[in-house]
């Protein structure tokens, strides 16, 4: 099957990148690649994957503004728009990820099916969409599925994100620290993890950029130092490592998490999961098995303790099962068939 998949141009496409939607995008492409498929992905400059790449722009836009030589992130988007179009006449599926930028595809592309992923919140502006033209959206938890039918949609269908599992490495004994990976800011609750590393006399480790610089001076800052340390935004290896040497993953969201990424990588290293039930969380990580899910703050605590015993070797089995990049390669391969069938023309 030829396949084209459309990224967002916001960072590069890399199973090295900071991205959640770019570094999930790496592995689906080579693991589509792997399964036979001819495989496209049209996406920034810079991105680096084993198949074959359109740059629809030549760098991309975080970089660029961050150095003041861009401002406006819609001309580049329509760029991107352009290179799927040219790309996507001559491909059996186009796979958008970069909603809502290229959900126009479809009615651009009439003979070409085109099915869009959509990684983050479901709004009142995507159900109408999704009611008013019956494109066919995939979401990538059943809370998003929930979610839209509230909102008068219907999902194509579900395909939980993944990550190539064979290269994760595994930790059978963990360590004694906490670990929260994560933007510093409010819906993140870095300083929740605080919190709870302090009422249990742990260390912690805080991992992720600051979104939120007042935020981060008011209630991050001020707590670092004895035991509490922030390293910033950590590159693969480094993550893995600090997964690998971590009691548990703490996971406080105090927003409704579309899916949760983090989780993902946590239980793949064998390290389990402590989040508050938010969003998809609940769905993602198996209470009791791979992690605890608890619904108030202040069960946090006892919720790590209760991590602390879970067998990890379970943990890293259980996500292998359900996440592994090649499994949602198949389960998307489904949904293209199921999107090209007679009945969808």
């Amino acid at each position: 099957m030829r396949i084209v998949h459309v990224a967002p141009v916001w960072l590069p496409v890399s199973d090295q990148s900071h991205g959640g939607i770019e570094t999930f995008l790496a592995e689906l492409v080579a693991a589509q690649q792997e399964l036979g498929h001819d495989v496209t992905l049209v996406a920034a400059g810079g991105s680096e994957v084993s198949v074959a790449l359109i740059e629809a722009v030549p760098e991309a836009l975080v970089p660029l503004m961050a150095r003041g030589e861009a401002d406006d992130y819609a001309y580049y988007e329509q760029e991107l728009l352009a290179a799927a179009v040219d790309a996507g006449r001559d491909a059996d599926v186009v796979h958008n990820h970069a909603v809502p930028g290229a959900i126009v595809l479809d009615r651009i592309l009439h003979r070409t099916p085109v099915l869009h992923t959509l990684h983050g919140q479901i709004t009142k502006d995507l159900c109408w969409s999704i009611g008013h033209t019956g494109r066919a959206v995939v979401g990538v938890s059943e809370f998003q599925r929930t979610a839209a039918a509230s909102g008068g949609a219907e999902l194509f269908g579900v395909v939980h994100n993944g990550i190539d599992m064979r290269r994760v490495p595994f930790s059978g004994s963990g360590g004694t620290g906490l670990l929260f990976l994560g933007r510093m800011e409010p819906q993140k609750a870095p300083d929740l993890a605080i919190a709870v590393a302090r009422e249990l006399g742990l260390p912690l480790t805080l991992a992720g950029p600051v979104t939120d610089r007042s935020f981060y001076e008011r209630a991050v800052a001020p707590e670092l130092g004895d035991g509490v340390d922030h390293v910033g935004v950590l590159g693969r290896n480094a993550k893995f490592e600090a997964l690998g040497r971590s009691t548990a993953l703490l996971v406080p969201s105090r927003w409704a998490e579309p899916f949760g990424m983090v989780s993902v990588e946590a239980m793949a290293a064998g390290t389990p999961v402590v989040a508050l039930a938010r969003g998809a969380l609940p769905e993602v990580v198996d209470h009791g098995v791979t992690g605890q899910v608890v619904d108030t703050e202040a069960g946090l605590a006892d919720a790590v303790r209760a991590a602390a015993i879970l067998d990890r070797d379970v943990v890293r089995k259980t996500a292998w099962c359900r996440f592994h990049i090649a499994t949602v390669a198949e389960r998307y391969a489904e949904q293209y068939e199921r999107l090209r069938a007679p009945s969808r023309a």
